[in-house]
Formats: structure tokens, C-alpha cells, sequence
């Protein structure tokens, strides 16, 4: 999988599931920040993220990057 389709999983992932659990935040979707540690795949929550976005995401980011997990190889 490439970066370019990481970011985008990622993306599509996290906004779906701010659609179905808290669908009056989704105006502030645009201002969460996700940092991907290529080697280690493990994604978390940067402090830029605003409230309650930060805490919400933090607390199920798990949930989240489920369906990525198991992407061993970036091109």
C-alpha cells in the first residue's frame, strides 16, 4: 500500500467514524492532525487537534486504524 493510499484510508476511516458517533463535529473534521510512524505503524492524536476532537479520537483511535493494520509494506 503507498503512503498516498495510507493518508487517504486513514482519512476516510477516521471521518467515517466521527460521521456515525458524533455527527455534530464533522464541521471541524478538517482541523484533526494524524502523525503515522511508517516503521512502526503506529498512529496517534497531534496536540494540534482541537477539543473535543483530541480526546474523542485519542480514545478510539484503535478503532480507527483497525482496517490498516496488518500493512506491512509502504512503497
Amino acid at each position: 500500500m503507498s503512503r498516498v493510499n495510507l493518508e487517504y484510508s486513514l482519512q476516510l476511516q477516521t471521518r467515517l467514524f466521527i460521521i456515525r458517533e458524533h455527527e455534530n463535529l464533522i464541521d471541524d473534521l478538517d482541523s484533526v492532525v494524524l502523525i503515522v510512524n511508517l516503521k512502526t505503524g503506529k498512529v496517534q492524536v497531534d496536540e494540534k487537534t482541537p477539543e473535543p476532537l483530541f480526546t474523542l479520537l485519542s480514545k478510539n483511535l484503535n478503532l480507527i486504524s483497525v482496517p490498516l493494520i496488518g500493512i506491512k509494506k509502504l512503497d
